[in-house]
């Protein structure tokens, strides 16, 4: 579905369109944060990019446990 992806160190867990808004979302796992700018750096040059790193919330709470 996203050409490039896997060779840029990118795993897509799940995608979202608000299409009123002209907005995709995409929540990704990538091997940095330099790799996921690399991949969308083709769609800047027609629109804008916001992003957030994120963890897994249950998988931190695990690692947390005593």
């Amino acid at each position: 579905m996203f050409a490039g992806a896997q060779d840029a160190g990118l795993t897509i867990r799940n995608t979202t369109l608000d299409a009123p808004a002209h907005a995709f979302f995409l929540v990704v796992e990538a091997d940095s944060p330099q790799s996921l700018q690399d991949f969308l750096y083709p769609a800047l040059t027609i629109g804008h990019a916001e992003t957030r790193p994120v963890t897994d919330a249950l998988e931190t709470i695990r690692s947390k446990r005593c």
